[in-house]
């Protein structure tokens, strides 16, 4: 009676072990292999941010938007090494618009309604106080025609192209401190469209998937290096927009990047997705339908941030 006691007992103690066993490993298991639960956070109901000075000459629509800063660019690295050329703008007979006596440099670029085309231009180049004095001497002087638009005039100029010895035709206009050049016979409304959206009330910050990147985007901190807004389509398929910001702070570059989708629940679908895209990322918040990723990397990879923009 008492051995068939002790070997039942024995047999109670070794099921507990092994269903005790079972239980750990099977949560070990699933902290090293299940994906961690992501907290939803909130974008608040009402909110607002500082618009760039310069959108007020984007109108709606563009397929992507490139910002360079080579002012805070210049500060941060102590020269203009990262770029292969200085060149912004060589208009023939004109002074020459580089890095070097410009602010920051704004391209958008639309779809052509010709799909055989490339696509529609619009440069916004924040030129010095003394570069903008040269244009506003030279444009009514050598421009090939000049042609009234409300209290601006437009100019036909021509460029010269580094990658060819052709001339391009092109327009041009200066505004508040701002060259607004576009490119081809189409370079005309482009521009006029810029100046329509400048004196308009219909505006690009009030896109909503804009105005929330933007917002999500001005929660870091650092000197403002470099900014991009695209609709072009991107690694997980379920992205509609990408919007990244470089910036630098405390020896460090910061790469912030939001992802927009159509609702939450594909934001939350493709997090891991999202995740595998951005390997050196330390940084993951799903915010109702954007993910917000964060990356850090040491300031000799300058260049490669501002390229990947």
């Amino acid at each position: 009676m008492g051995i068939k006691s002790i070997s039942k007992g024995n047999r109670i103690l070794i099921v507990s072990f092994v269903a005790t066993f079972i239980v750990l490993s099977a949560a070990a298991l699933a902290i090293i292999y299940l994906p961690r639960l992501q907290t939803l956070q909130h974008i608040p109901s009402t909110y607002s941010v500082v618009t760039p000075n310069w959108m007020r000459f984007v109108a709606k629509g563009p397929d992507k938007i490139t910002v360079m800063n080579f002012t805070n660019i210049h500060t941060v690295n102590g020269d203009f090494s990262v770029f292969t050329s200085e060149e912004l703008l060589v208009l023939s007979g004109f002074s020459k618009v580089n890095v070097t006596n410009s602010q920051y440099l704004v391209t958008a670029s639309y779809a052509n309604p010709n799909p055989n085309s490339d696509e529609l231009t619009l440069n916004v180049i924040k030129t010095n106080s003394a570069t903008y004095a040269e244009l506003q001497g030279e444009l009514p002087i050598m421009s090939s025609a000049a042609y009234s638009y409300g209290q601006n005039i437009i100019y036909q100029v021509t460029r010269f192209t580094s990658d060819s010895p052709a001339y391009v035709n092109g327009y041009a206009c200066l505004r508040d401190g701002y060259l607004l050049y576009s490119d081809g016979i189409s370079g005309m409304d482009l521009i006029k469209t810029a100046l329509d959206n400048e004196a308009g009330t219909t505006r690009l910050i009030d896109e909503s998937e804009v105005k929330a990147s933007l917002y999500l985007l001005s929660q870091g901190k650092g000197v403002e290096l470099a900014y991009s807004y695209s609709k072009f389509p991107y690694a997980v398929t379920d992205v509609v927009a990408t919007a990244t910001i470089v910036r630098y702070d405390s020896n460090t570059l910061i790469t912030s990047s939001v992802y927009v989708f159509n609702t939450t629940s594909a934001a939350q679908r493709d997090i891991d997705k999202i995740k595998q895209a951005n390997l050196n990322a330390t940084d993951f918040q799903i915010i109702d339908n954007y993910i917000l990723v964060t990356a850090k990397y040491d300031k000799a990879n300058l260049l490669g941030e501002l390229r990947s923009i």
